[in-house]
């Protein structure tokens, strides 16, 4: 079964990575704004009944059919499959539009309406997908082309100029599962402190949905869990002490200064335990049994818990992709829970300005607005926790807050809502940070953008554990399968050989792949003609680890594949590949100094021909020499889940100011707004496995609790 994409279609795929959220208007690429006379000039005459358009997902794989159900003037409903493997969206991202999107449209007669926030992609292919189904009806109806700017009017902003103030207890912004569990833990120490039912937990979130970036997320580091200790007789999961000199050990910076904050680090490691403990038999979030491997390392502190599943079984369903819905249970349960206690959240509405008292050295709340009814608030809170997933969403962040050399926008893997005004907002208080110039969290490489040349073929009968969905097979990723070949000749943006090619998509030692975030957004893999025609004739046989979230099934390896060429040749009219006769040639196609990339060139021949890489270390079997020409450039992009430094905290996950050793009251940061303190910022993340996740949890764990006593003493 095959199906080829055309580039009205791949409207999912085409805005893959982009770092554009809470789109507003018309459909911008899609549509022309409408006026009143345009309006006015055709009537609007449908045939009633229920009309269908698709787009495709994410992936730029799955189509995902909307069907719109009209009478003779209006939309009345916007439907599209309940079962999660007949669209090609992820389920509970998806959710946020079928939840808020489709209403919106139908009350305001309009796809010209805002897109929910987290859910981009989703909500510009329905929009889409609602106006060629306006098309059809009018169509069916007699009426003039033009009859389609009636649902092309941008709504008005109902409550623009309004002001609300509100009073909590203790505020949340950001509301991933590290946000919920700290509002959970806030209701528990508010009502052990106050002897009382009623409490005002509060939280935002700039998403249409909860969860957050952590909803795609499935792995917790938690050192050995007292609960699961005494399953195991007290027979520990890790050595502790070989564990944490080893973390010590990673970040040692080249000064031999350690990098990181060893009291968090020790915290940590004490605490990580009981937050498991906590969430697995308390809260009944169920975890699957501890890795026993570790993907990305030879580290093999593999102390990760799955959530609700192991090795790709899943009691849920078939497929690892359910954990999304089992998690989002346990959010929506937790917030259920607040709601009962007179507390509550405030989704597509994003805080950006601490309320400050200066003198008292105190946040005192956030301003917050509501970014699709214009509405602003002003929230006072006692205590305000902040978990708002870091600043990757924002350019002018990443460029002045990261070191030069991983400085600018980096592509994003899931959702990018997170642009920083939080980050901003405690920095224009005087708030300190720590490491917050390390390199961004990278786990896999990408293309620019998805090569849409080759048809997605359909496996029937095979489900992909991945997605959950029908597995697919294209030779569309070519380019990306050259660029995480181990056999690959890969250069910096200066033309700079910069590392072990095996280690773009394959961890060395303790080292976390991909190497690239060494090079900053974006790298080159440079290929001589015959190279690729080796490619053609004997296939892929140098590809261990593929690039999973940022592919579109993959094709078979070690078989000859002679529409290598034809990718190439395909990626260069795509504007994602370069060709030249000379190794000069190229350089300056690609923007790289002439003279740079051709001493590299030599230089890696020279290693080739002596059998022995002594610049990086990669074994003689993949070491193959730049041959004749033309050559090849393919522009690769690390892809990043998120910026790791940010808010210097104590042990309460209180942000400190400047000075490291002042905190400030009532304000406290939790996950990647202060997961700097655990990492060094000479290196990327660490190779251990859900350690982000598990600093999170016991972050989240901490600092609600610390936060709601804090809230309590001051009533």
């Amino acid at each position: 079964m095959k199906k080829s994409l055309s580039r009205r279609e791949f409207i999912g795929g085409a805005l893959a990575g982009a770092a554009t959220v809470g789109v507003a208007g018309s459909l911008s690429a899609c549509s022309s704004p409408s006026s009143a006379a345009g309006a006015s000039e055709s009537e609007v005459r449908m045939e009633p009944g229920k009309y269908t358009a698709s787009y495709v997902g994410h992936w730029g794989i799955w189509e995902t059919p909307v069907t719109v159900t009209v009478n003779e003037t209006a939309i009345t409903a916007i439907e599209v499959p309940t079962d999660r493997t007949q669209y090609g969206d992820t389920e509970k991202i998806f959710d946020a539009c079928r939840e808020r999107l489709f209403p919106r449209i139908i009350e305001a007669q309009s796809f010209s309406v805002d897109a929910i926030c987290g859910a981009t992609i989703s909500s510009m292919g329905v929009k889409q997908a609602v106006r060629e189904a306006l098309e059809q009806a009018l169509e069916a109806g007699g009426s003039d082309p033009r009859a389609i700017d009636a649902f092309d009017v941008v709504p008005p902003k109902t409550e623009e100029g309004q002001t609300e103030e509100m009073n909590v207890d203790v505020l949340v912004v950001g509301l991933g599962s590290f946000g919920i569990v700290a509002m959970k833990r806030a209701r528990e120490a508010l009502m052990e402190e106050n002897g009382m039912m009623a409490c005002s937990v509060w939280g935002i979130d700039k998403a249409g949905y909860l969860g957050g970036q952590s909803l795609l997320t499935h792995e917790m580091n938690a050192v050995n869990p007292p609960h699961i200790l005494a399953e195991r007789n007290g027979e520990p999961l890790v050595d502790y002490d070989d564990y944490l000199n080893t973390w010590f050990t990673d970040t040692t910076g080249a000064d031999g200064t350690l990098k990181c904050k060893e009291e968090m680090v020790r915290f940590f490691f004490d605490n990580s335990g009981a937050a498991n403990q906590w969430l697995d038999v308390d809260q009944g979030w169920e975890f699957g049994t501890v890795k026993d491997t570790n993907d990305f390392s030879e580290s093999n502190y593999a102390v990760v818990f799955n959530y609700f599943s192991t090795n790709g079984i899943d009691k849920y369903s078939n497929s690892n992709e359910n954990r999304r819905a089992v998690k989002d249970s346990y959010h929506k349960k937790i917030v259920a829970e607040i709601e009962a206690t007179g507390g509550g959240v405030l989704l597509e509405t994003e805080g950006y300005e601490l309320i400050y008292d200066e003198a008292g050295n105190a946040v005192k709340g956030v301003k917050a607005r509501n970014n699709v009814t214009g509405k602003e608030y002003v929230i006072n809170a006692k205590a305000v926790i902040i978990s708002t997933g870091g600043f990757g969403g924002s350019s002018e962040l990443m460029s002045s807050l990261l070191d030069p050399r991983w400085a600018g926008s980096w592509k994003q893997n899931g959702s990018t809502q997170n642009d920083g005004k939080m980050i901003k907002a405690g920095l224009d208080i005087g708030a300190g940070t720590y490491n917050i110039d390390m390199s961004p969290i990278t786990m896999e490489i990408a293309l620019p953008r998805f090569l849409t040349h080759f048809p997605i073929n359909f496996i029937d009968g095979k489900i992909t554990a991945r997605t959950g969905r029908q597995s697919t097979w294209t030779y569309n990723d070519i380019p990306l399968w050259m660029c995480v070949s181990i056999n690959s000749f890969a250069v910096d943006k200066e033309g700079n050989r910069f590392g072990n090619e095996y280690a773009i998509a394959n961890g060395i030692g303790t080292m976390m792949p991909p190497n690239a975030w060494k090079v900053g957004p974006y790298f080159y893999s440079v290929w001589s003609q015959d190279q690729v025609d080796q490619l053609m004739s004997e296939g892929f046989t140098a590809v261990k680890r593929t690039a999973a979230y940022c592919q579109q099934g993959g094709f078979d390896l070690n078989v000859p594949t002679p529409e290598v060429q034809e990718a190439l040749d395909a990626s260069i009219d795509a504007g994602i590949a370069w060709k030249a006769e000379t190794v000069e040639e190229l350089a300056g196609a690609i923007g790289a100094d002439p003279a740079t990339l051709s001493a590299s060139v030599e230089r890696y021949n020279e290693l080739c021909e002596k059998g022995s890489d002594d610049d990086f270390g990669k074994d003689a079997e993949y070491l193959v020499p730049v041959g004749s020409g033309p050559y090849y450039a393919i522009k690769a992009m690390p892809v990043m889940y998120g910026t790791g430094g940010g808010f210097d905290v104590d042990t309460q996950f209180r942000v400190l100011k400047e000075d490291h050793e002042t905190p400030i009251n009532g304000f406290y940061a939790i996950g990647q707004d202060s997961f700097g303190v655990l990492c060094s910022n000479e290196i990327n993340y660490l190779a251990y496995g859900g350690v982000c996740q598990g600093y999170g949890m016991t972050s989240g764990y901490t600092a609600g609790y610390e936060a709601g006593k804090y809230a309590a003493a001051q009533a």
